[in-house]
């Protein structure tokens, strides 16, 4: 499966590049919204993880989302985090059967803790295997 990653964070990303890895999964990480939609178009990937907080302000991670569910389509299940606004999500975007808002302060609160990230990727992971059952 491929995973697109997006999180301006580099540390953040590049160890859930490593976790998915170690999944025997073929993450990709894109730093920015425009590298975002760039991998979408060329890879195709089955999931993505985006980041709603991206320091770039391009735009916020839901409409990337949403930009990458029209390239790719159904066929890629997203997964939303936020730390801080996820009230204000579930308020403004409608709520798709292909978003899952996550709530992930957990996840970095420091010091910051890659058991809690291996925790949250086994749940995507189940969630995506599920959902990919729809099309089956």
């Amino acid at each position: 499966m491929k995973v697109l990653i997006v999180n301006d964070e580099v540390i953040i990303a590049r160890q859930m590049e490593m976790l998915f890895k170690r999944y025997g999964l073929e993450p990709f990480v894109a730093e920015s919204c425009e590298d975002a939609l760039k991998i979408a178009k060329k890879e195709k990937p089955e999931m993505a993880v985006i980041d709603n907080s991206l320091w770039t302000k391009e735009k916020e991670g839901v409409q990337v989302a949403y930009e990458v569910r029209e390239i790719i389509g159904k066929r890629c299940f997203i997964v939303l985090m936020t730390a801080y606004e996820l009230e204000k999500i579930r308020k403004d975007y409608p709520k798709k059967e292909w978003v899952k808002i996550y709530t992930s302060i957990n996840l970095f609160e420091a010091p910051y803790k890659v058991g809690m990230m291996k925790l949250m990727i086994d749940e995507w992971i189940n969630a995506a295997k599920k959902y990919f059952k729809i099309f089956d």
